[in-house]
């Protein structure tokens, strides 16, 4: 007996369904070996489109095996998460949504970041949220792209202390990338992407100058009118203060003129600002000419304006201008305030006129305005360059009365001021002082007056000050160990051989 062989049909039909299992079992091989070769790095993703063959070879994969499902199922699981009151992500539920993920997170690229983002676009919390979760759960470094696609999201949605935050982060990953990338030319281009407002651009104009970066500012603000987008006068002045603070002299007038160029109207802080810039500079008709055209413009200088000039003029000696445009002030009702004080008694102690000082620092008193520690110290500083000590020590007593503990600089001075009158004794008296007012003597005034008193043979006396600098918490170095040993070792030398 044999047995009958098959009919062809059934053949056919067994044959078929064989050709789809080893079909089907290479496929799912033909994916784990994709997983395994995948890069062990998920911060360094490749952006490339999978190919044609392995595109339809994902087809027979389970759902959550699917990379072309990977932004689907993270979109629906952060719409889960969202449902919970103040849409709290737990630790538990990251481990949740990278379990339901483990199959395709290897495929999660830069690509797949843009098109989760661009589903958040109504909601820019989830976004956010999603965002932080890729760069620091899953270790996975997002583009500048990805920045500029979630900065133009947190934008539209007004929220725009993150998208600061963001602008600034991205502003340094475009730094690190090899050849530099533009910030400012992928913004635009991925405004065809998403919703957007043109201050996202004059917010990156204020993140360069934040980062120090003013070039990098001011370029932006000529691509920007070069756009047709006016920036507003804020932008504007923050972009000037940038440039004069790196002393780009030409660029400030330049941006002034395109100011009036494209109609963007100065405010009282514009001129504030360029007389800042004139003031820098040494012709005094410039900086008065200025000013007369900024009165025809129908601006009234300010207490700003006043104390800039004013502050100008006795940094550079010329003390009649600046006591000239003191009077000028209480004539137009300004008010000078303590900064303007406090120039003009620099002013005084620059030109060696202690006592017009006193009595202006008197009358600042008189006038209501409390002293801070900058207006003390202006006033120290000059007694001690005149060698008026007690005048220094008594309103030093002054200061601690009312408050104003001295800081590094104004104990400095004093000690300084002793010392060129070698009168050392002095300056260890006054620590002892200032330490019973609890004022934190600085380690460098230690060591300043250990090596002084060892240059004059006072050994006992720097070994003292050595133990109270320990008490206070500094330690030593080897040099200021070595003066004492030294200087010890010179007396004891001086007694045996007298």
């Amino acid at each position: 007996m044999y047995l009958k062989p098959p009919n062809s049909s059934l053949n056919k039909t067994t044959l078929k369904s064989l050709k789809i299992s080893y079909f089907l079992h290479q496929s799912f091989n033909f994916y784990h070996i994709l997983s395994r070769f995948s890069t062990s790095s998920l911060a360094n993703i490749s952006d490339s489109q999978p190919t044609s063959l392995s595109t339809s070879l994902y087809t027979f994969l389970p759902h959550t095996q699917n990379p072309n499902n990977i932004v689907n199922i993270i979109c629906s699981n952060f719409k889960i998460l969202k449902k919970r009151p103040n849409f709290s992500v737990l630790e538990n539920d990251i481990k949740v949504l990278e379990n339901d993920l483990k199959g395709v997170i290897s495929h999660l690229g830069t690509q797949e970041i843009t098109r989760v983002l661009l589903r958040c676009q109504s909601d820019s919390y989830t976004a956010l949220c999603f965002f932080n979760w890729v760069r620091n759960d899953l270790c996975i470094s997002p583009n500048v792209h990805n920045y500029c696609v979630l900065v133009h999201i947190l934008v539209w949605s007004k929220n725009f202390s993150k998208a600061m935050a963001l602008l600034l982060e991205v502003i340094e990953l475009s730094r690190s990338v090899s050849g530099g990338s533009d910030v400012f030319k992928v913004l635009v281009l991925s405004t065809n992407e998403c919703s957007w407002e043109p201050v996202v651009f004059e917010m990156l104009v204020k993140a360069y100058v934040k980062k120090g970066m003013v070039r990098e500012g001011f370029s932006v603000f000529r691509r920007m009118v070069r756009f047709g987008l006016v920036p507003s006068v804020v932008t504007v002045n923050c972009l000037l203060t940038g440039l004069s603070k790196f002393n780009y002299v030409d660029r400030c007038w330049y941006l002034f003129e395109e100011m009036g160029r494209i109609g963007v109207r100065a405010n009282c802080f514009t001129f504030n600002i360029l007389t800042h810039v004139l003031c820098k500079g040494e012709d005094v008709n410039k900086v008065n000419k200025f000013l007369d055209e900024m009165e025809e413009k129908g601006f009234i200088p300010d207490v700003v304006t006043y104390n800039t000039l004013i502050d100008s003029y006795c940094k550079k000696r010329r003390l009649k201008e600046a006591i000239y445009l003191f009077n000028i002030m209480y004539r137009r009702g300004v008010l000078p305030d303590l900064v303007t004080y406090t120039a003009l008694v620099n002013g005084y102690c620059k030109d060696m006129n202690m006592r017009e000082a006193h009595k202006l620092f008197h009358r600042m008193i008189q006038e209501g305005l409390c002293p801070d520690v900058t207006s003390y110290n202006t006033l120290i500083c000059g007694y001690c360059r005149e060698g008026m000590m007690h005048e220094a020590r008594t309103l030093l007593r002054d200061m601690i009365g009312n408050g104003v503990l001295p800081d590094n600089f104004c104990c400095w001075i004093l000690v300084k001021g002793y010392e060129k009158q070698d009168r050392l004794l002095s300056a260890l008296n006054l620590l002892v002082e200032l330490q019973r007012f609890n004022v934190l003597i600085p380690k460098d005034i230690y060591n300043y007056l250990i090596v002084a008193l060892c240059k004059d043979n006072r050994a006992l006396a720097a070994k003292n000050l050595l133990d109270r600098m320990s008490t206070d918490g500094h330690e030593t170095t080897e040099k200021i160990f070595n003066e004492i040993v030294n200087c010890l070792y010179q007396l004891e030398m001086q007694k045996v051989n007298p």
